[in-house]
């Protein structure tokens, strides 16, 4: 599945999730114009021409993935809300806690 930006449709091969995230989307891969045929068998000696008729055009649409960098707002919400995380005693064996020191 192929992943865009959301905001320039660019195609993205490695989005940094660490700044942003992903979303199931469908978006417009192709537009098929309206096009005209000749019908079978209208084409006479009085009607050169014969009977047209009008193909409606239409979309063609692609699943992909939308990513979406953090807003300055987000990323502050991102912040506090991990701040305010319990302290897993995996952090602290690993020497990277993820919250204030410990208390004695």
């Amino acid at each position: 599945m192929k992943i865009y930006d959301e905001i320039t449709n660019e195609e993205l091969t490695s989005p940094d999730l660490s700044a942003g995230y992903l979303y199931t989307a469908r978006r417009v891969a192709e537009h098929v114009p309206e096009s005209r045929e000749v019908m079978q068998g209208t084409v006479t000696e009085d009607d050169p021409k014969g009977l047209e008729h009008i193909i409606s055009g239409y979309d063609v649409y692609e699943d992909c993935q939308l990513y979406h960098r953090y807003t300055v707002a987000e990323l502050a919400s991102v912040r506090c809300s991990s701040d305010s995380m319990p302290v897993r005693i995996s952090d602290w064996s690993a020497g990277t806690p993820n919250s204030a020191s410990p208390r004695k």
